[in-house]
């Protein structure tokens, strides 16, 4: 989910502490030497060889500021993604984040193995 979420990678700025994985799916934690190995890394345009995994703390706070007001109602929106249909696709509390997340800012859903534009 978090490899093909493109308008969700395209956020990333390394930063210690960051989960990804990497071109043979290892996941790993971003230390100092590893984040001057990605900087470099994307610099020389090889961001497509790894992809992060937003944490769900990083998760919300992409969305914060569009319901700083109403967190409440933001809150049970996001929890409607723990009954079906998603909740059989979704195993994570992160990946209910990043789903809701996709949904509400590019209006996308997990189709159980890409994001499609939702319906109208």
């Amino acid at each position: 989910m978090s490899r093909k979420a493109e308008e969700i990678q395209r956020l990333w700025a390394p930063a210690e502490g960051d989960l990804f994985a990497d071109e043979l799916c290892h996941v790993s934690t971003v230390s100092l030497p590893i984040l001057d190995h990605l900087n470099k890394s994307f610099k020389q345009g090889k961001r497509e060889n790894y992809v992060w995994l937003p944490r769900q703390d990083q998760l919300q706070e992409m969305v914060l500021p569009m319901f700083e007001r109403n967190c409440r109602w933001m809150l049970e929106e996001c929890y409607k993604f723990i009954t079906p249909p998603y909740f059989p696709q979704l195993e994570s509390m992160e990946q209910i984040w990043l789903a809701f997340i996709m949904k509400e800012k590019n209006g996308k859903i997990w189709n159980g193995e890409d994001w499609e534009k939702m319906r109208k």
